[in-house]
């Protein structure tokens, strides 16, 4: 998780990455990958020490867009931007849509942290100054809490099948039947490394564009997988070939 907004006795973060392991080791085992989420923890003490946490995220089982929402008892406390903490996912407040209701305990850790103790300055740079204030609370991504009940035409292109290093790649796509207020979920994948994910909103005329500038560590020569998910039935991808410079 990265925080986003610390005040004198609450947080926010964004989710960035993650893994749930459901019913590891049973014939019913099922993986899901954290596509991207937004937290928030309260206190009830001067320095976090008795902290609750609300998780609500998407997940990908690799076929499915799912919703998640956990509910965690979170008894460690942030003191560095690289901890960790034991925590504790409470039934049964915590499900993956209506497949799963989550009882178990894993590890949460941060990338990045803050140390502020004003609501205002760790709001992000990309926020107006007009966006501030009583509007805060309303910073986080827009998460659908249920999957989208409908099934829809979902498409994406990219204009080239080889792109080389620092070369910009453009996704757009098309969705035929639009559910207002849910994104489509992109992911840019090779093997099991994962180099771009976007939330991109649908246009007023059902399309959408994302550009991804490849370069970086991340990029090795490889194919690349673009994966476009629009709620839990809809689901398309493409593949391009990548040349990183020697």
């Amino acid at each position: 998780m990265e925080n986003q907004l610390t005040g004198s006795h609450s947080k926010k973060f964004r989710v960035t990455v993650g893994t749930i392991f459901v019913a590891e080791g049973s014939d019913n085992a099922e993986v899901y990958d954290v596509i991207f989420g937004q937290a928030r923890l309260t206190s009830s003490g001067q320095g976090g020490e008795k902290d609750s946490m609300i998780i609500i995220a998407q997940t990908s089982d690799g076929v499915d867009v799912r919703t998640l929402k956990l509910s965690i008892d979170l008894s460690g406390e942030f003191t560095s931007e690289t901890d960790s903490a034991e925590i504790e996912i409470l039934f049964p407040r915590s499900k993956i849509a209506s497949l799963w209701f989550l009882s178990a305990t894993g590890t949460l850790g941060l990338t990045e942290s803050g140390e502020s103790t004003d609501d205002t300055e760790n709001i992000p740079s990309d926020i107006s100054e007009t966006e501030t204030g009583d509007a805060k609370d309303d910073l986080e991504i827009d998460i659908p809490s249920d999957d989208i009940p409908i099934t829809t035409t979902l498409t994406i292109s990219i204009p080239s099948d080889v792109y080389f290093s620092g070369d910009e790649i453009i996704i757009s796509g098309t969705v035929t039947d639009v559910f207002e207020g849910t994104p489509v979920i992109l992911q840019t994948v090779t093997g099991s490394d994962r180099v771009d994910i976007a939330q991109i909103d649908v246009n007023s005329d059902d399309t959408f564009t994302h550009a991804i500038l490849a370069d970086g560590p991340l990029w090795v020569s490889d194919t690349y997988t673009v994966k476009a998910f629009y709620g839990v039935n809809n689901s398309v991808e493409t593949t391009f070939e990548f040349t990183a410079s020697s």
